[in-house]
């Protein structure tokens, strides 16, 4: 779905629950950035959105992780492996991404595919106030938001008023995840 011109979201299904889903989005610049990508499976429906947009799968230059969770980076190595994009995360998360736990690498049920398709190097640390050129314009500045995990970002595109906040803000009704609450709170 078309946010701007130069954002699109993509809701990627939570598993088998019907109405659950996790959003990637695609930030068309000079090249391609994905911000999350989803549970293992997932990059289907990116590549989907890729050529129906025009574009081509190698131009993918960057993946951004909000966070380390398998429905945030499910579907990284598939993307990565396929285009040879950066993969840029939090130092704090960025050992959990890089060395996936193995219960994540199998099958959680009978036919359902296993929640991460492997483990990823993270090419590129993230810190508060870093900033990202991606061309045409555009400029994504990383804030540290952590309390869902200890090295979660959101990521301000100020040119598209946009704020991307992974997991940062919580779906209301829904029992809170944290690991931290009263940074969460504070982030």
């Amino acid at each position: 779905m078309e946010i701007t011109p130069h954002i699109h979201a993509i809701e990627t299904p939570l598993g088998p629950a019907p109405g659950r889903f996790v959003n990637v989005y695609l930030v068309y610049g000079n090249g391609i950035t994905v911000i999350d990508t989803g549970f293992n499976g997932s990059e289907k429906l990116i590549y989907e959105d890729i050529r129906s947009s025009g574009r081509e799968l190698s131009e993918i230059e960057l993946i951004i992780l909000t966070h380390s969770h398998p429905d945030h980076i499910g579907a990284a190595k598939a993307i990565r492996d396929l285009t040879g994009c950066r993969v840029a995360a939090h130092p704090l998360d960025a050992p959990a991404i890089e060395n996936i736990s193995h219960m994540l690498l199998k099958s959680p049920a009978p036919g359902v595919p296993p929640m991460v398709g492997g483990p990823v190097p993270v090419g590129r640390l993230l810190q508060d106030k870093d900033t990202i050129s991606l061309g045409k314009g555009l400029t994504v500045e990383v804030l540290h938001t952590p309390g869902h995990s200890p090295g979660s970002i959101s990521l301000l595109l100020r040119e598209e008023m946009a704020l991307f906040t992974g997991d940062t803000v919580q779906v209301p009704g829904r029992a809170p995840i944290y690991t931290d609450p009263v940074a969460l709170v504070r982030s």
